[in-house]
C-alpha cells in the first residue's frame, strides 16, 4: 500500500513527462517529413537538369539544315528555297549525329552519373521505352527539277527515357528510382 502512495505521489509531479514524449514524436514525423520535401525538390532539379539537356540536343539536331529548291513540275521553274533538316521520319542523318554529340558531352558536363540519373530503357505506361528515341516532324514535300516529289522534315525532337535514384523515397514507397520520359523538340525559325 505504501508503494502505491508513493507511485500516486511520483506521478502527480511529473505532469511534463507526457509533452517530452509528444514533441519527440512530432520532431520524428516533422524531420521525415521535410527530408521527404528536400529529396523531392532534389528530384525536380534533377529533372529540369534533363529537360535542359533534351531540349539542347534536340535544338542542335535542328541546326543540321540544307536549303533545297522546289521546282514547278511543268515550267522546271524554281518556286521556292527551303530550309530543312539533314534528317529521315526516324530521326536519323546528321541531325542525329549532332543531337547525339551535344547530348553525350552534357551528360558528362551535367555529371548524370553523380547525380544518379540513368538513360535506360524503362516500362513507361506498359511500354518498353529506349533511352533515346528520335523523331522528325513537320514533314513538307518537294518537288525537284526532274519532276520527283522528296518528302523533307522540318523539325527534330527527341525523347529521353531513364530514371533517377531516390532513396529516401524508396525506403518509405518501396522504389529507389523514380522513371522518367522527357520530350523535346525543335525547329529552326528561318526560311519558312
Amino acid at each position: 500500500m505504501v508503494f502505491v502512495e508513493r507511485a500516486k505521489e511520483a506521478l502527480k509531479n511529473e505532469k511534463g513527462a507526457a509533452v517530452v514524449v509528444w514533441v519527440s514524436i512530432m520532431l520524428l514525423f516533422m524531420s521525415t517529413f521535410t527530408a521527404l520535401l528536400v529529396e523531392t525538390g532534389d528530384l525536380l532539379v534533377r529533372k529540369h537538369i534533363v529537360q535542359a539537356v533534351a531540349d539542347a540536343a534536340a535544338l542542335s539536331g535542328s541546326s543540321a539544315v540544307n536549303v533545297v529548291m522546289g521546282f514547278d513540275p511543268e515550267s522546271h521553274m524554281p518556286t521556292s528555297e527551303i530550309v530543312v533538316l539533314q534528317t529521315d521520319a526516324y530521326g536519323g542523318g546528321m541531325s542525329q549525329i549532332y543531337a547525339d554529340q551535344l547530348l553525350a558531352h552534357n551528360m558528362a558536363q551535367m555529371d548524370f552519373a553523380g547525380k544518379g540519373i540513368v538513360l535506360a530503357g524503362v516500362d513507361i505506361n506498359g511500354t518498353m521505352r529506349d533511352p533515346v528515341e528520335y523523331s522528325a516532324g513537320d514533314p513538307i514535300s518537294v518537288t525537284g527539277l526532274d519532276g520527283s516529289v522528296v518528302t523533307y522534315y522540318r523539325d527534330y525532337g527527341m525523347v529521353l527515357n531513364g530514371y533517377m535514384t531516390a532513396p529516401l523515397w524508396g525506403s518509405v514507397f518501396g522504389h529507389q528510382k523514380v522513371k522518367f520520359s522527357i520530350p523535346a523538340r525543335a525547329k529552326p525559325l528561318y526560311g519558312g
